[in-house]
């Protein structure tokens, strides 16, 4: 029948557009993987993934790339320490410290977080710090890593600054003294250690009438 015909025919190009959307799935598919691939490696810092992967209609967005840096003018040591009692005051679990030449790794945990913080010598008072925080494999949050950051800070700015040789204290210099011996008198004690009498007396607050003793200690400078 004429009518019959015309169903089945609507119904035939249905079934070819469904058979082309479903032949075209995959390529799409495959691009978008692509397109994730790709923006991974270029250190895309927001992508948007599309819900058609699950073949659903939410969107799912994450950061790739959000590891937060930092460079202090401080030593490797410094930083360091003040790296770990930042994470032990925000209470972030360490669980690994690796410690090479010119760099140390610390790992820690917290609720559903995983924290790598990286800090690298560049010199003997410069240190950079890279704080990665993420949840899973492609959520970060990078406000956390900023945190840390500035709790390292906090504590480096807590610390006293170095010690340069100025600020260096000389050691206190032993004064030449005289151990009385039996005979002596001040006069004879003083010429031989070629000061004046004077100055014998004012150094040990002698007078000229003073009497001294053997075994008596005097200053003689």
């Amino acid at each position: 029948m004429p009518g019959e015909r015309r169903f089945g025919a609507c119904e035939q190009v249905f079934a070819d557009t469904f058979d082309q959307v479903h032949t075209m799935r995959k390529p799409i598919i495959v691009l978008l993987l692509s397109f994730g691939v790709l923006c991974f490696a270029s250190g895309c810092v927001h992508t948007v993934v599309v819900g058609i992967l699950t073949g659903c209609g939410e969107l799912f967005k994450y950061n790739m790339n959000n590891i937060a840096y930092r460079t202090f003018t401080e030593s490797h040591y410094n930083t360091t320490v003040a790296s770990t009692q930042a994470m032990k005051k925000m209470q972030l679990q360490i669980r690994q410290i690796d410690t090479y030449e010119k760099r140390t790794d610390i790992y820690a945990t917290a609720p559903e977080l995983k924290i790598e913080v990286g800090i690298e010598r560049i010199t003997e008072t410069t240190t950079r710090v890279s704080v990665n925080t993420y949840k899973g494999v492609l959520i970060k949050d990078k406000a956390t890593a900023d945190e840390i950051l500035s709790q390292i800070e906090s504590f480096l700015l807590q610390m006293p600054p170095p010690q340069t040789a100025r600020d260096e204290k000389a050691p206190p210099q032993k004064k030449r003294t005289y151990q009385v011996k039996k005979g002596d008198c001040p006069a004879t004690i003083a010429k031989s250690h070629n000061i004046s009498l004077n100055d014998l007396l004012g150094l040990n607050q002698l007078s000229h009438s003073s009497i001294i003793y053997p075994g008596q200690l005097l200053f003689l400078e």
